[in-house]
């Protein structure tokens, strides 16, 4: 088998017209849609420069300063346009302000201690009540004995942010208190004068509870009361709603 190679010669006018097309036809490419997806700005400019040196070479070798003159425009203008291209993408980023707000912690302390004063018991079972205004009502088999001066609603204080609002829970079962000779009395039906709930005001706010005693018939003498602390202790919790 013979193969016959038949002479192909370039001359400067062709070599000059085929750097531009290629040029030409490289910016283009990049500049497709599905090509461009698939290369950075940053490696597009590698191959324009490789391929303009090898032009930039070629035109120097033949010492035309024109020809070099029009490549180095092609570079420029190819590499601009690339240059735009790149921040043009297909990708955007957005930023978002991050933002926390911290409240002062909601707290309670009590102010004053719930009494009943002092209280006469006999042979039928009664009850003492006690308002808000530390006034006290005697039902059934007790009574008032007369110049008792201790008693006393129970009063909270809440402290916390602003003018936020709070719920307010008390005791829904019965609390009892032990004689310190003996016997035992209860307390229950705790009301709050703020309700459920309520809102502070410049931060503060005063909760009163009042409470109706239990007095057993022929409750013995003494002083009746509980462990701060302990599963059967007047408590007022309060919550940020």
């Amino acid at each position: 088998m013979a193969v016959s190679i038949l002479p192909f010669n370039i001359d400067d006018r062709d070599m000059n017209e085929l750097s531009h097309a290629a040029l030409l036809f490289l910016s283009e490419l990049l500049f497709s849609t599905q090509v461009f997806r698939c290369i950075t700005a940053f490696a597009a400019v590698q191959w324009i420069m490789v391929c303009t040196v090898v032009i930039i070479s070629y035109n120097y070798n033949y010492q035309n300063p024109l020809k070099m003159k029009k490549t180095y425009l092609s570079l420029v203008s190819t590499v601009l346009l690339i240059a735009i291209v790149g921040n043009v993408s297909g990708q955007a980023t957005a930023y978002a302000t991050t933002t926390a707000v911290l409240v002062t912690p909601i707290s309670i302390a009590k102010t004053v201690d719930m009494h009943f004063g002092t209280v006469a018991a006999s042979g039928t079972a009664g009850t003492i009540v006690l308002d808000y205004a530390d006034g006290r009502t005697a039902t059934g088999g007790a009574s008032l004995p007369a110049g008792s001066t201790t008693q006393k609603t129970a009063v909270f204080t809440v402290t916390g942010e602003g003018t936020s609002g709070f719920s307010i829970s008390v005791p829904t079962a019965a609390i009892t208190l032990t004689g310190s000779v003996a016997g035992t009395m209860t307390v229950d039906n705790f009301v709050c004068d703020a309700g459920a709930s309520t809102t502070l005001t410049g931060g503060t706010k005063v909760l009163k509870v009042k409470a109706i005693l239990n007095v057993p018939a022929s409750t013995v003498a003494g002083t009746y009361s509980n462990n701060l602390g302990n599963a059967s202790a007047l408590f007022v919790t309060v919550n940020y709603n």
